[in-house]
């Protein structure tokens, strides 16, 4: 329990964790397809912690003001795309 949370304490203190190149790669590729979904883009997104937490705290922000809480990354990707 205690290494559960020296991990989540260093991993709070983070702000900027960089995205894989490789999930990159493949968002580029699927944006650049006819047959792309949102979930498609959703499931590569999730692959990247540094990503998620980028959009996750993008689609919460005062920007957007949603009405509540975005949590899961297809709603914020869904909440991006209209």
């Amino acid at each position: 329990m205690q290494l559960h949370k020296t991990i989540s304490n260093q991993l709070s203190t983070l702000k900027h964790l960089p995205t894989l190149p490789h999930i990159l790669l493949q968002l580029i590729k699927i944006c650049n397809t006819d047959n792309g979904s949102l979930k498609d883009i959703s499931a590569i997104i999730e692959k990247d912690p540094a990503l998620t937490g980028k959009i996750l705290r993008l689609v919460n922000s005062a920007y957007f003001s949603p009405s509540r809480k975005i949590n899961r990354v297809d709603d914020a990707v869904g909440l991006l795309w209209y």
